[in-house]
């Protein structure tokens, strides 16, 4: 969902303010992996030894950018275009291990987006945009009640396109 003001600043410039809501989530982790953990019993009583599976996931949810779009015109209907941006989303970040450790936690995400495009009138009112971005989330951390960190640092290189009604 985008909503986008677009003024004209001269006859070859155009600048586009926007702000995008993408309902859906995105997974930007799933690992798990086999593992044994021994412990052993205070004053050497023996050895306890436990076999499961540890794993995480992250996703990316309620994902908001606010955008600058200046805009180099080649035609009245069509230009290429730049774009710098805030990003915003919550992270969900879920894992179990062997030991009983769990997190269930959700943290904020944000960084900047920069991206190159072509946009071009089909009709009076409907446009297509295509675009490559790159997104760069700032690091991320949490914890679980055991000790036990997961860590991420996303980054996201997209290409879109997009048809659009101008009202």
């Amino acid at each position: 969902i985008d909503a986008e003001y677009t003024t004209n600043l001269d006859k070859s410039w155009d600048m586009s303010f926007g702000v995008s809501y993408m309902p859906f989530k995105g997974k930007i982790g799933d690992e798990s992996r086999s593992d044994t953990d021994q412990q052993t019993a205070g004053g050497g009583a023996g050895t306890t030894t436990s076999t499961g599976t540890n794993s995480a996931t992250g996703e990316l949810k309620n994902h908001f950018t606010f955008y600058l779009e200046p805009t180099y015109l080649l035609s009245k209907d069509s230009g290429i275009y730049g774009k710098l941006a805030y990003i915003y989303s919550d992270l969900e970040i879920k894992s179990s291990n062997i030991t009983g450790s769990s997190l269930n936690k959700t943290i904020n995400a944000e960084g900047w987006q920069g991206g190159i495009g072509y946009k071009t009138m089909i009709d009076k009112n409907t446009f297509l945009k295509l675009e490559l971005s790159y997104s760069n989330y700032n690091k991320l951390s949490a914890t679980s009640d055991s000790g036990n960190t997961f860590t991420a640092d996303p980054e996201i290189y997209a290409a879109t396109i997009a048809v659009a009604y101008k009202f």
